[in-house]
Formats: structure tokens, C-alpha cells, sequence
């Protein structure tokens, strides 16, 4: 009778393992390369309805120690606490002739600091929120819309 043909597999087993490593380097790479933190975020007013749905929105940063950041209109005003560039933006937004809103953004370490803002937002009758941030990000100046105080 005849003899039995086998098929030799071994070659193929090579080009899998092969294939499969480097795979597995690629998404080991890949994992290596996405780090947290560094992100740059940007405010977005929602137009899902809520208590300031119709409103311009402002936006004021606590980096801490007293130091703040103005955005408003696309742009980007550095500040203190204390300053009178806080007061006097918090007054355009309070006599703005379209209804104006306030998000504070709040790291870790700034709940004094957003006290105070708050406080001040209040006095001025000024509608106010408040935006959690991660220390890390680096937020840009939301794009500039209709009825916007300059900061």
C-alpha cells in the first residue's frame, strides 16, 4: 500500500509566533507612550438645556496661591485673587446686556480661593457653577461667542 503524506506545519507556526510577538510589542509600545496627565481640555458650553441654557458663559481658573486665570471671549487674562482685573471682570459680567453665566474651576487645593470668587459672583447676583479640574490640565480659552464680557 501507500505510504501516508504528512504536512509539515512547522513554518507556519513560526510565522504565527512571530506574527503574535511582534503584536505584542507594538501594543506594549503603544501602552508605554499613552501617560496620564498633560491633557489639554477646553470648556464647551452645553446646549442640553439646565438653569443657564440661553446664557454666555465666563470662566474663571484657581491655579492656587492666590492666582487665577480670566477666560472669556477666546482670551486668557492672568490675575490675583485680590486684584481689581477680578472685580472689574466680575462687574462686566454682572452689567453685560445678554444673560451672563460663571464656571469656577476648582483643583485640588484652591477651595479657599473659590470661596472667595464665589462670594464675590454672589454679591453681584452673578448665576455661577463650578468645573472640578485635574491639576494637570492645561485648559484653553473657550472659542469667543456673541454677548461675551472681554475678561
Amino acid at each position: 500500500m501507500g505510504s501516508a503524506v504528512g504536512v509539515d506545519l512547522f513554518s507556519f507556526m513560526n510565522i504565527m509566533a512571530a506574527t503574535i510577538g511582534v503584536q505584542a510589542l507594538l501594543i506594549g509600545f503603544i501602552a508605554l507612550q499613552l501617560r496620564p496627565g498633560g491633557q489639554s481640555v477646553q470648556f464647551v458650553p452645553s446646549g442640553s438645556g439646565g438653569n443657564h441654557q440661553g446664557k454666555v458663559a465666563n470662566y474663571v481658573l484657581l491655579q492656587g496661591k492666590g492666582q487665577l486665570e480670566l477666560l472669556a471671549d477666546g482670551r486668557r487674562e492672568r490675575a490675583t485673587i485680590n486684584s481689581p482685573q477680578l472685580g472689574a471682570f466680575l462687574d462686566r459680567i454682572a452689567q453685560a446686556a445678554a444673560p451672563q453665566y460663571l464656571v469656577i474651576g476648582v483643583k485640588p487645593g484652591t477651595y479657599l480661593e473659590f470661596n472667595l470668587v464665589r462670594a464675590q459672583a454672589e454679591a453681584k447676583g452673578i448665576a455661577l457653577g463650578y468645573e472640578p479640574l485635574d491639576p494637570q490640565w492645561s485648559v484653553k480659552p473657550p472659542p469667543a461667542s456673541a454677548g461675551a464680557v472681554a475678561p
